[in-house]
């Protein structure tokens, strides 16, 4: 392969690696960024289902009231 050739090639080789670089660090992100809403959204639930568990214990005075007529099997 002639010289400048084989420079050519680097140089593809470089941007593509370069652009494959990049496409990979913006995947990573969008996946932290759904991974932190999903964390959060989870949190919002949990504490919402901790709210109305809390708010049928206190209303009812017992925890089991909750699953009257549900089977645990």
């Amino acid at each position: 392969m002639s010289v400048v050739l084989l420079s050519l090639v680097k140089q593809r080789l470089s941007a593509a690696a370069e652009e494959i670089f990049a496409l990979f660090e913006r995947t990573i992100s969008e996946y932290e960024e759904k991974l932190s809403r999903s964390k959060e959204e989870h949190e919002r639930d949990r504490k919402l289902l901790d709210a109305v568990l809390h708010s049928q214990i206190r209303r009812t005075g017992r925890f089991s009231a909750l699953f009257n007529g549900c089977s645990l099997d």
